[in-house]
């Protein structure tokens, strides 16, 4: 039914690096050893994948009357098997394929004969039961309302009326309002609680449902009620409509000081950040602040795009390895714009990823005090993705990052289980500042107001992490 030698070809077929397709200015990747691609998967052999699809067809024998699996299913099967073998950043080997493989032969068994599935909800299970078997946190197996999500969370942007949403006991609570969305023009507020959904009250049900019912394509519309101030208002009609979450503001935060907060790394952020920090020097701005706290990450050439405009000529941003070679380098090009401006970065635990290159790039090649807060969320992984249609799509781990001093600050996991090991990994900051996670909902929250262009909180929270940076600037520390 398939073979390696009918799949080779297309192994790469839909396949989309993570890392975005941004056109780098002020650095370069240099490939290593591990940067071709083998012809032929390096550990999962040719009979292994036919022993699994041979069962299936056993299996299916067993029910006559179900539909019959096709080619090209079983092809999507062994595409997805061979990604994973050339693609995951670990070794597997061929005695654990045969395990893996006989996992996934077992939820086919059971879900064919006790079940009314087709085969290609089937191959979706035994793919993520793959990917459960490989216990390793950042891979996964996407069906489409997933793999939407995902791209939309690296983008951005979003189809909908445009608000923040949390639980309530009556709906679900304005938390925040887009800017030029729907919600704003229909006049939403924050602490507004949206009752009624297309004349359906939608106290007590479940959150995803009342997202689901209030979300939909752009172009259509959705009729809501809300309470405010405890008072049922008229129904009033929105347009959803494509919404992009604001990423960026910035602001001087002593004389002398510039400070910029980002959100996440979307793929024109650098040239956001860029355009800030401009805007910051002809305020006076002789130091920078970046923050990062909060940023969960992004786009790879965004954060070493950013990273090179602080670094001088030749330097080392982040090298990525794979199953334990060097795959690719990234190396800046000329000395960055702002190599002569002292700046410091601000992370805390929930720093992640592309936030934790920045903050360790900068603290490995700039002198003095660079990185404050507290440690970081110690991911310290690349992914990319697979696309297999009718959008489904896989992601898995593909490289292992190392900062210019050749850390890896990924967190430890039990092999057993996968669990990530507390206290291990993540960029320790030079200047540790601890605050309470009271304290930092509350600075996270004037944070996001700002970023929202919404009045602070009164009176505004106090930010000791920032307070220690424009400390640490305005004494000459940092470099």
């Amino acid at each position: 039914y398939a073979s390696f030698e009918s799949i080779r070809d297309a192994q790469n077929h839909g396949q989309v690096p993570v890392v975005g397709k941004v056109v780098p200015v002020q650095y370069r990747m240099v490939p290593g050893p591990a940067a071709e691609e083998p012809k032929e998967p390096p550990n999962l052999r040719k009979h292994q994948a036919e022993a699994l699809l041979n069962q299936m067809i056993i299996i299916q024998g067993e029910n006559p009357s179900r539909p019959e699996i096709t080619q090209n299913q079983l092809s999507r099967l062994v595409r997805g098997l061979v990604f994973i073998d050339i693609k995951f950043v670990d070794p597997i080997s061929t005695q654990r394929w045969d395990a893996i493989l006989q996992s996934m032969a077992e939820v086919a068994r059971q879900e064919y004969a006790r079940t009314n599935q087709g085969w290609d909800t089937i191959i979706d299970h035994m793919l993520q039961k793959a990917f459960k078997e490989l216990k390793e946190p950042h891979s996964t197996y996407f069906d489409a309302a997933q793999t939407q999500a995902f791209m939309q969370s690296m983008t951005g942007k979003f189809s909908g009326i445009g608000v923040g949403m949390s639980s309530d006991p009556l709906g679900m609570k304005v938390e925040l309002v887009y800017p030029n969305s729907g919600a704003s023009r229909a006049d939403l507020r924050e602490n507004d609680v949206i009752a009624w959904v297309d004349g359906r009250c939608v106290k007590g049900l479940p959150v995803e449902d009342i997202v689901k019912l209030i979300g939909g394509p752009a172009g259509t519309s959705v009729v809501i009620k809300i309470i405010r101030d405890g008072q049922l208002r008229d129904p009033v009609k929105i347009m959803r409509a494509e919404v992009e979450a604001p990423n960026a503001f910035s602001k001087m935060a002593s004389p002398g000081i510039g400070y910029v907060y980002f959100s996440e790394f979307r793929e024109k952020t650098d040239k956001q950040v860029f355009s800030l920090i401009r805007e910051l020097r002809a305020q006076g701005a002789r130091a920078v602040i970046l923050d990062v706290r909060g940023n969960p990450g992004g786009f790879v050439p965004t954060v070493a795009s950013i990273a090179s405009e602080f670094l001088r000529d030749k330097d080392e941003i982040v090298s990525f390895k794979h199953q334990g070679q060097v795959a690719a380098k990234a190396v800046t090009k000329g000395d960055g714009i702002f190599a002569d401006i002292p700046v410091i970065v601000l992370i805390d635990g929930f720093s992640a990823s592309a936030s934790e290159i920045l903050s360790a790039a900068l603290q490995d090649k700039r002198r003095g005090y660079t990185v404050i807060g507290s440690r970081s969320y110690g991911k310290g992984t690349q992914q990319v993705i697979m696309e297999q249609g009718d959008g489904r799509s896989l992601k898995i781990t593909e490289n292992r990052w190392h900062t210019p001093n050749d850390r890896n600050i990924d967190a430890r996991h039990d092999p057993k289980t996968g669990e990530e090991i507390p206290g291990t990994g993540g960029v320790v900051p030079d200047i540790i500042v601890s605050v309470t996670a009271e304290q930092a909902a509350k600075i996270a929250k004037d944070i996001r107001l700002e970023l929202f262009g919404r009045p602070l909180s009164n009176p505004r929270a106090p930010d000791p992490v920032l307070d220690k940076a424009i400390e640490v600037l305005s004494s000459g520390k940092a470099r």
